[in-house]
């Protein structure tokens, strides 16, 4: 609740008595609770209300939503409002949602970037399946580093297996049943598409900071 929404309460109960202090005492535990159901992804901080503005105090990472669906924003900077406008879409229709943070303080690296690609990799090849949420928390960690798959040789040849990997068992992206007609390119939705915006991300990344000239 605002602070100058308490301070109103405050002088209200002053001269409308003891049911008035109920009412401001009931709100307080509400918004008090409201702050302590909202779960955010793992190693993020609480920091707003769907609308509400937050200034971040360096570069950081930034995720919108509710019930571990998300949507993120990586490596931002300034004063973000936490909105449906703001992330792209809605990540969770009809349901409260609110904003978190996590600084960006450079502990990208190949190491997780490899992890969370051999999930989805073994996800493909259904030896260790995945759930829908699942499936969106580690593209949203590929997403978090995916500025150091260059880095080594052997990242680079993971990420090209996984999308080899991805289109001997389910088919090109584009031209696959399922692809063929194009996706929502709504990263934390799920709607069947989870896996394959994961695939493509791997794949874009891979013509964004693989296919340079100095590599």
């Amino acid at each position: 609740m605002p602070q100058n929404l308490y301070s109103s309460v405050l002088i209200a109960a002053k001269y409308y008595g003891t049911k008035l202090r109920l009412v401001f005492l009931w709100a307080c535990i509400f918004n008090l609770s409201q702050m302590v159901l909202a779960q955010g992804p793992a190693g993020y901080t609480l920091c707003a209300s769907e609308n509400g503005t937050f200034t971040l105090p360096a570069k950081s990472h930034i995720a919108y939503g509710a019930d571990n669906k998300f949507k993120y924003l990586f490596n931002q900077t300034g004063t973000v409002t936490f909105n449906n406008e703001t992330f792209g879409g809605d990540p969770i229709f009809g349901t409260v949602k609110s904003g978190y943070y996590k600084l960006a303080n450079g502990t990208e690296t190949p190491a997780v970037l490899s992890a969370n690609m051999l999930q989805l990799k073994n996800h493909i090849k259904g030896t260790k399946l995945m759930t829908s949420n699942a499936i969106n928390t580690a593209s949203a960690i590929i997403q978090q580093n995916i500025f150091v798959i260059a880095d080594n040789d052997s990242i680079v040849l993971e990420a090209f297996d996984l999308v080899d990997c991805y289109e001997k068992l389910k088919g090109p992206i584009f031209l696959n049943v399922a692809t063929k007609g194009g996706f929502p390119n709504e990263f934390g939705a799920t709607d069947g598409y989870e896996l394959v915006r994961a695939v493509f991300l791997i794949q874009q990344a891979i013509l964004d900071y693989v296919y340079l000239p100095d590599n």
